[in-house]
């Protein structure tokens, strides 16, 4: 029991390591402050860049997915238990430990939790995900469908009731934490993915770009005030 709840422990703090703040920061830009200021791959790949959207959401992946490998065989956690402590890393990950209990939204974090039970369910979601991108280009609706179609492919794959239990909790925490988006995608304003963000992001070039505009408005012909003597 006493190893149990230390692999949960362990594995809501791995799950709770914020990469894309990481990330961020590392390109001098603290994605808490831009975008949607979420810490995940869609607003660090907003920000940033396709490259690091594929950083951070592997790395979110990957992070749950050893967590829950962690709980299996360094805790030898089975069944309800892997359920819970490899859950854990997806809440960790929503509700991170470093970041005063703010996070993702547990999608990347998500799949590399389901991953870890069953590999097959993990790529069944992930080309669901990538299709519905693909048609869609709504990152947060293609996420929603495929999170809740998680449990049924882990039941029909075979895999026991605290599998597919535990994913069905993750799911509805997934659409919880996407009210917003929800909420937007009803009113027509969600914005899909590709779309130029409506700020510049990196203070640098902010900076820089405000010293050009400056410097062209101060060498600008002045405009001819004179009156006419006519007049």
């Amino acid at each position: 029991m006493i190893a149990h709840v230390a692999g949960c422990a362990v594995s809501y703090l791995l799950g709770g390591v914020p990469l894309g703040l990481l990330v961020g920061k590392a390109k001098g830009v603290d994605v808490r402050e831009h975008g949607s200021g979420n810490v995940g791959a869609t607003n660090v790949g907003r920000l940033l860049g396709t490259k690091y959207f594929l950083v951070v959401m592997v790395g979110d992946a990957a992070k749950a997915a050893a967590a829950t490998l962690l709980c299996q065989h360094a805790f030898r956690m089975q069944e309800w238990w892997l359920g819970i402590g490899g859950g854990l890393s997806v809440v960790g990950h929503c509700f991170s430990p470093y970041l005063k209990l703010k996070g993702g939204k547990g999608v990347a974090a998500g799949l590399g939790y389901l991953v870890a039970l069953d590999w097959r369910a993990g790529v069944i979601c992930l080309a669901l995900w990538m299709g519905l991108v693909a048609c869609t280009r709504y990152v947060s609706l293609s996420s929603v469908i495929a999170y809740a179609a998680a449990p049924l492919v882990l039941l029909g794959l075979g895999n026991p009731p605290a599998y597919w239990v535990s994913v069905a909790g993750m799911a509805a925490l997934a659409v919880a934490r996407h009210d917003e988006n929800l909420a937007r995608l009803r009113a027509g304003t969600e914005r899909k993915l590709g779309a130029a963000p409506a700020e510049k992001v990196n203070p640098l070039e902010a900076e820089v770009q405000s010293l050009l505009d400056a410097d062209e408005e101060a060498s600008a012909p002045l405009p001819d005030t004179s009156v006419n003597d006519a007049h």
